[in-house]
């Protein structure tokens, strides 16, 4: 019930939003990891009737996929963003250095976790969906920048494996090292 009103309120807060969460239900159930299998069609038939009613002035100036495609996306998105000042094209090469990097280092990893046998398909999955949307439409040359911001979480997460201690290595702190002492220990007799 929750996750429906969740749904709903998404459906009502942001036209990019539920699309993703869509996504992300629908890769989640067929993998098997999300129950119930309905789940899905429920978010269709929100996301239907949000776009029907209360969104159906603004589709009719913007209308859904009139502006898709890969290359159409590309120019929008990468070619157009790296134009402008000095400073903006700086921060804009500095974004996307940092954005490589961080994917560079969830895919290692992802390659770390998958020989360890502790890769997290859901992590996976839920990094990769949004990359669907990309083609979908422009968004006045931001898509690039809201399929890095809805990965991100896990992309972070899955960066963040290539930093734990591999299985079998010891690092002992130096409580561990020292020896735990009893609170009865620590007092005078």
């Amino acid at each position: 019930m929750v996750t429906l009103l969740l749904v709903a309120v998404i459906c009502a807060s942001h036209q990019l939003t539920p699309f993703m969460v869509l996504i992300a239900i629908t890769a989640l159930t067929l993998s098997g990891r999300v129950w119930p299998s309905r789940l899905p069609l429920i978010t269709v038939v929100v996301l239907t009737l949000w776009l029907a009613y209360p969104a159906s002035a603004y589709l009719i100036g913007n209308p859904p996929l009139a502006e898709a495609g890969l290359q159409a996306a590309t120019e929008a998105n990468v070619i157009d963003r790296l134009d402008g000042t000095a400073g903006h094209v700086l921060v804009v090469q500095v974004r996307i250095v940092l954005t490589l990097v961080l994917w560079a280092l969830a895919a290692a990893g992802a390659v770390r976790d998958w020989r360890r046998g502790r890769l997290d398909i859901r992590v996976v999955l839920l990094a990769a969906t949004p990359l669907l949307l990309f083609p979908a439409q422009l968004y006045g040359g931001e898509m690039l920048i809201r399929v890095s911001l809805f990965a991100l979480p896990f992309i972070a997460v899955q960066a963040c494996s290539v930093l734990l201690p591999m299985e079998g290595s010891t690092r002992t702190s130096s409580r561990a090292a020292g020896g735990l002492r009893s609170p009865a220990s620590c007092w005078p007799c």
